[in-house]
This record gives structure tokens, C-alpha cells and sequence, in this order.
């Protein structure tokens, strides 16, 4: 029987430390489909999907990276967790 696989889920914190990760990701030449949270590579469809607003003036841009099952549930958890949070503290 094989050890447990440890997983390790990355973020970046800011626009200029995703534009990096992208720029790493497309330097390594890859056209296969992958998480934009832990870089697994993401077989089918997408389990989910993030959102990333930006503006510039009166322009919107809307990116919808895919996320593979792992990333989808943490984030999503994440993200019900804080909701929660900001409601009880009002």
C-alpha cells in the first residue's frame, strides 16, 4: 500500500503574483488543461470554476479560470466560511 498523497494547495495573493504563475505556466508550454489553484492537470470538464474581476476605467474584464474537484470544494468552503463569518460580525 502506497504512503498517503500530501496535498498542498498554492494562491497567489495579488494580480502581480498571478500574472506570474500564468507567465511561468505558458513559458513551460502547456495545452492541456489544468488547475489554475494547484496545476493539475484537469482531465474532462473543469469541477469548477473561479472568477477574477479587474477594470480599467470603465472596462470590466471577467476571467473564469477552471479548477479541477480538490480546489473547487476548498474554495468553495472557503468562501461559504467567510460569508458566515462577515454575517455574525455584522
Amino acid at each position: 500500500m502506497s504512503a498517503p498523497r500530501s496535498l498542498i494547495l498554492t494562491f497567489s495573493i495579488d494580480a502581480i503574483a498571478d500574472a506570474a504563475l500564468s507567465r511561468e505556466r505558458d513559458a513551460a508550454g502547456r495545452s492541456d488543461l489544468r488547475c489554475d489553484a494547484c496545476d493539475e492537470k484537469i482531465e474532462g470538464e473543469p469541477a469548477g470554476r473561479g472568477l477574477f474581476l479587474s477594470t480599467r476605467g470603465e472596462e470590466v474584464r471577467y476571467h473564469e479560470p477552471g479548477l479541477c474537484a480538490r480546489c473547487a470544494t476548498a474554495i468553495g468552503l472557503r468562501a461559504n466560511l467567510e460569508s458566515e463569518i462577515e454575517e455574525e460580525e455584522g
